[in-house]
């Protein structure tokens, strides 16, 4: 059985130095800045040796891209997830650096009234 874990982050993060990104986190990023990351991740035992076999697939894909048909039926179900998150996961994820904009983007396009991110600066 897959395990999935996703995390909400800016494509920079490892390229910013510690500086530029407390001046980015400062504020919410617009939702055109951020990616979802989706790991799919296994754990399966070797038939013959027996030893077990760890196995991820990373997935990084814009936000933004959540609006497309084929995904727009995931909106409510992370939004969800983001909603049910205890204060270890909140705090591990940085939520509150994010999820202002993110929150809001995911409700509408779970109920249809958003087919694009919304009207906020990019600041990249």
């Amino acid at each position: 059985m897959p395990y999935i874990a996703w995390f909400v982050s800016h494509p920079c993060s490892k390229t910013l130095s510690p500086e530029e990104l407390k001046r980015y986190w400062a504020t919410q990023p617009a939702v055109e800045d951020l990616y979802i990351r989706i790991e799919r991740q296994t754990l399966s035992r070797l038939p013959l040796s027996g030893a077990v076999l760890f196995t991820i697939r990373s997935y990084q894909h814009p936000l933004t891209s959540m609006a497309q048909a084929q995904f727009r039926q995931h909106a409510a179900t992370l939004a969800q997830a983001i909603r049910r998150l205890d204060e270890k996961a909140w705090r591990y994820k940085k939520a509150d650096r994010w999820s202002g904009n993110v929150l809001p983007y995911l409700d509408g396009l779970a109920a249809g009234t958003m087919g694009s991110p919304p009207p906020t600066k990019s600041r990249l």
